[in-house]
């Protein structure tokens, strides 16, 4: 498949140079001069890349930074998804930790962006267009299978019994808006000053809790840099903020439906060890632990399991 869709891009790319970024869960990438192409595993997810140019279109006039225009094609027995790359420098969580201005410019950057993203009017469009299903939690009873064998019976029961208490709690109206659901650095860009001046992966945005996209960030373990998100972000959203919610969301990010279950809702393959990182990550902040004590709990996690087997 490879090989034919190299002769494919040959085809339109004219002589520009072509490279193989690679491939993820859903889709193969290349990029193609100055164009990113994407070619979908299946139809399910070519559906997806015509929602995503549709949130894009209706993202890219009410933020302030570079969204890519996604143009979704067929041709020549072809099917995938092409954009101009949005050029700037690549960052992470820690980046800018020995630049505060830098980092205070990105806080604040990032804050701007979260807001105007969250305050845009989804009333007009479909459903099918804001919903994502697969980014809703998973139910605890499906998959107490894959997790049972490494949490005692008392430590199941405190478990299923947190998550609830979390993925049921009532959200208010307000607070479900439009979410990228799943910004970082990898997709999005900055400029020398360390403002950010690009985002896109908007696969994954629909309408969803707000405090969720502010939860991927406090996960990135700068605590500096998200308080500082947070406290613009609150300013610029004219909302207050709710701490312990935020982590709560943190906690359960892993447990996404996606995370968990195949398109027909059966339960994926999950190797023990991501199993493990998730149930780690989620005890840690259930608990209020550092988490530097993931691994702890990762390795009497792994000790259990092995005695269940004895």
């Amino acid at each position: 498949m490879k090989k034919s869709i190299e002769d494919f891009l040959k085809t339109v790319a004219n002589g520009a140079p072509i490279k193989y970024i690679g491939s993820g869960t859903d889709s193969d990438a290349y990029v193609v001069g100055e164009y990113v192409y994407r070619f979908p595993h299946n139809d399910n997810v070519f559906s997806q890349y015509i929602r995503e140019s549709q949130i894009c279109d209706l993202a890219r006039h009410a933020v302030h930074v570079d969204v890519p225009q996604i143009e979704v094609c067929q041709k020549s027995g072809f099917k995938y998804s092409k954009h101009k790359m949005i050029m700037g420098n690549k960052w992470r969580w820690h980046t800018f930790s020995w630049h505060p201005i830098k980092q205070a410019r990105l806080a604040d950057s990032i804050a701007h962006f979260m807001a105007d993203l969250h305050g845009i009017d989804v009333s007009g469009f479909s459903n099918d267009v804001l919903d994502t299903g697969n980014f809703s939690y998973v139910d605890i009873k499906k998959i107490i299978p894959k997790i049972s064998p490494f949490l005692t019976a008392r430590q199941l029961r405190f478990f299923v019994k947190k998550y609830n208490s979390i993925v049921k709690a009532r959200v208010p109206r307000k607070d479900m808006v439009l979410c990228h659901m799943g910004f970082k650095g990898l997709n999005s860009v900055v400029d020398d000053a360390g403002r950010l001046t690009g985002v896109f992966d908007f696969g994954n945005a629909g309408v969803h809790e707000r405090w969720r996209d502010l939860g991927v960030i406090y996960t990135g373990k700068n605590l500096r840099l998200y308080k500082m998100v947070l406290r613009r972000y609150c300013k610029y959203a004219s909302v207050e903020y709710r701490r312990h919610r935020i982590e709560d969301l943190a906690s359960v990010e892993h447990f996404a439906q996606k995370r968990w279950l195949n398109p027909d809702g059966s339960l994926r393959n999950l190797d023990a060890d991501r199993v493990k990182r998730y149930l780690a990550h989620a005890r840690a902040l259930f608990n209020h632990m550092p988490m530097r004590f993931r691994r702890v709990l990762y390795l009497t996690m792994s000790l259990h399991a092995w005695l269940h087997r004895k």
